[in-house]
């Protein structure tokens, strides 16, 4: 019932176990006798005979095709969302509540001179900088008690330096309506206040 393409990653799999001795994994289609494909995932465990030998292999397989279907629906999705936000021409962010990077544009990062993968799972302070920091942390006071924020400021990066920035916070809820951290997004206007300091 095995479908062909996945016959010999199944057959490799068991041949691991085997020379291995160890646990059973493998995720796998099958077809139904109505043709129809459902993924299948493996589990099982190797039993020795009184020589020491493998004997059989005991395990459960259990239908995981639903699962499939929304992990791959997920994948398309994030895909989607980070097609739009990466061609967005505003620095977009998201926070958890321990101020650390859960998400960040290609235009946040190229900014700051990063790639988003420097950036992601890092803590304000190590992005933006000790000043930078402590010049936001008011706003970011008031967004995790629950209220949106917007603001126009100079913030002193570390990085690429003094840059006034149009800024709006929304907080993050979830669904007992507890702040889990904010979203933002972030305009560079220091051209626009200099032409207007200029003028």
């Amino acid at each position: 019932d095995i479908d062909a393409e996945d016959l010999k990653l199944v057959l490799a799999q068991i041949e691991k176990t085997l020379a291995t001795r160890g646990d059973y994994h493998v995720t796998y289609r099958i077809k139904r006798p109505d043709g129809i494909l459902r993924w299948i995932e493996a589990f099982g465990h190797i039993l020795l005979g009184a020589a020491g030998q493998p004997e059989k292999l005991a395990g459960v397989c259990m239908d995981i095709t639903e699962r499939r279907r929304a992990e791959e629906t997920l994948r398309a999705k994030e895909t989607q969302v980070r097609l739009i936000t990466d061609t967005a021409p505003v620095m977009l962010a998201q926070w958890g509540r321990d101020e650390r990077y859960r998400f960040v544009n290609r235009t946040y990062a190229e900014r700051l001179g990063l790639t988003p993968e420097q950036i992601v799972g890092k803590s304000i302070t190590e992005v933006l900088g000790k000043d930078a920091s402590e010049a936001i942390r008011p706003h970011i006071r008031e967004v995790l008690n629950g209220e949106p924020v917007e603001y126009e400021s100079e913030i002193p990066y570390e990085k690429i330096g003094h840059r006034f920035m149009r800024v709006a916070y929304v907080p993050e809820k979830d669904s007992s309506g507890n702040v889990t951290g904010w979203v933002s997004a972030i305009s560079d206007v220091t051209d626009r206040k200099q032409t207007e300091e200029t003028l």
